[in-house]
């Protein structure tokens, strides 16, 4: 017993015991957001696609991915999921071409009412013919890119932040993020865009908000766009005192209201969490189905695009997709709880 305590004694003073501990935590922390992963997907193959123009910041994505699932830098990828470097050409990231036009001619002194509004809209006109032309090139592009399987894919894009101000020679309408998201949106590419790294040429890190942006990105993208809940929900509706054959059937039901006046919003949506952690979404446009968080947020994103005006529903429209939800899900234990962005939640049924 003795010379079993002073060889637990000699692994502490060496650092080996809590060295050990990390590697178990380690291990079990993977498999706890694999498993995570596993049933916000259905079990598909999960792509993340990494859109680089710097090797800097492709290999700051590696090392944070890694350390979002859990893995160590040797560790061989999980099963379930393929990553896919792709390094952009400088071409496919160009500012939408103003076609020699200058906005700032529109707010020129002593232009006539007329002249002004002419130059304004040969800005618009040529500003969305760059549009089109752009998101036909990121479309033909991701095309090649994107397999023909029906797995999930995600995507981190690098992108540098377009110069505005006096001194720029671009105006913010020249953006492309609006153009990449577009394509995302068409390929079902759940996606995060990031900026440059900076790295010490010294030490070889990550300089200045760098960590920050890189690690924020990863984890919005992998956590928060998959829609992961890291455990199942039952345990913890039992401690709150609920009886074992309710909670192992609670399904809890939020309704939010997107409401945005300036853009004629005001549009609800439903979020369901399953009794196994799962969490899914319903809409106007869903045809009274659930759908797995990412897939209802790809269609989601489409209405924006494609579909703007749909997204302008009256309060008895909101109150009545409502009132069909809780109809319909009365077979269950069902708790439904209203929240909203703005005063507008009266989407629920009196």
């Amino acid at each position: 017993m003795l010379k079993q305590f002073s060889e637990i004694k000699l692994l502490r003073s060496r650092g080996l015991f809590e060295d050990e501990k990390t590697t178990w935590n380690q291990s079990a922390r993977h498999h706890f957001v694999m498993d995570a992963i596993r049933r916000a997907t259905n079990d598909k193959l999960v792509f993340i696609f990494l859109f680089w123009q710097d090797s800097d910041t492709r290999n700051a994505w590696l090392q944070e991915i890694r350390e979002a699932l859990f893995l160590g830098p040797n560790e061989p990828w999980p099963d379930t999921i393929k990553i896919v470097p792709v390094q952009l050409s400088p071409d496919i990231l160009l500012p939408l071409d103003a076609n020699g036009l200058d906005v700032g001619q529109i707010f020129e002194k002593g232009l006539s009412y007329k002249e002004r509004e002419k130059r304004k809209r040969e800005w618009k006109q040529q500003i969305r013919l760059s549009y089109l032309q752009k998101l036909k090139k990121w479309m033909d592009f991701l095309q090649k890119k994107i397999p023909n399987s029906d797995g999930v894919y995600l995507a981190l894009i690098e992108k540098e932040p377009l110069p505005t101000g006096k001194n720029s020679p671009y105006h913010i309408s020249q953006d492309i993020k609006g153009v990449i998201r577009n394509a995302d949106n068409h390929f079902n590419i759940a996606s995060q865009l990031t900026h440059p790294v900076q790295v010490s040429q010294k030490t070889h890190k990550l300089l200045k908000s760098s960590p920050h942006r890189i690690h924020s990105s990863v984890l919005d993208l992998l956590y928060r766009q998959l829609g992961l809940s890291f455990d199942i929900p039952v345990p913890l509706y039992e401690y709150a005192g609920l009886k074992p054959e309710i909670a192992s059937n609670l399904h809890i039901v939020g309704f939010y209201l997107l409401k945005r006046n300036k853009y004629s919003v005001n549009y609800p949506v439903a979020v369901r969490i399953c009794p196994r952690g799962q969490i899914w979404l319903q809409f106007p446009q869903s045809n009274q189905q659930w759908l797995p968080y990412i897939e209802g947020s790809h269609h989601i994103g489409k209405l924006f695009t494609d579909d703007w005006k749909s997204l302008n529903l009256t309060k008895q429209e909101c109150a009545t997709f409502a009132a069909k939800i809780l109809l319909t899900q009365v077979a269950d234990p069902t708790l439904a709880q209203p929240r909203g962005n703005s005063a507008g939640v009266y989407m629920l049924p009196p």
